[in-house]
């Protein structure tokens, strides 16, 4: 087999071997990428899980805490998310969830591991999509995050 033959199949093998072994690049060729920390599912539609220490409100900067009382946000909330949004402690005891639905308590647990040591935790999807971070840092952002997930 001529060089240039030979140096044409080893490019696309390699190029192949490339594209199948790294999962960032799976989704070019059609494979499924699952994120690496994926959150419980829940039913279509906004729901938003804020994990705060109630204790340690009043230490929390400013543009923060005006984030997570805004009236802007708590009538985004209401408007788009209804009853699928919770503002709850990091103390509060799971026996105390037992009025809500399994996906709340899903999301309670994750939202307590991922904001471990790092409060106040958000958790903010629709159903399709969604992630666990920490609390926006102001009102805009917040929104802006909401309206990803929520629409405006």
């Amino acid at each position: 087999m001529p060089l240039r033959r030979q140096l044409y199949w080893f490019a696309i093998l390699t190029c192949l071997y490339v594209a199948l072994a790294n999962p960032d690049l799976s989704a070019w060729w059609g494979g499924i990428v699952v994120p690496a920390n994926p959150l419980p599912p829940i039913p279509l539609g906004l729901r938003v899980l804020i994990l705060e220490e109630s204790s340690e409100r009043g230490k929390l900067p400013i543009p923060q805490l005006s984030a997570m009382t805004s009236e802007a946000v708590r009538t985004y909330l209401d408007a788009k998310a209804a009853k699928n949004w919770r503002l709850l402690d990091d103390d509060f005891e799971s026996a105390s969830l037992t009025n809500e639905s399994q996906s709340w308590r899903d999301w309670y647990a994750k939202a307590k591991t991922d904001g471990k040591d790092k409060l106040p935790w958000l958790l903010v999807g629709n159903g399709k999509s969604g992630e666990s971070r920490a609390f926006p840092a102001n009102e805009a952002e917040m929104l802006a995050l909401l309206q990803k997930y929520g629409g405006s």
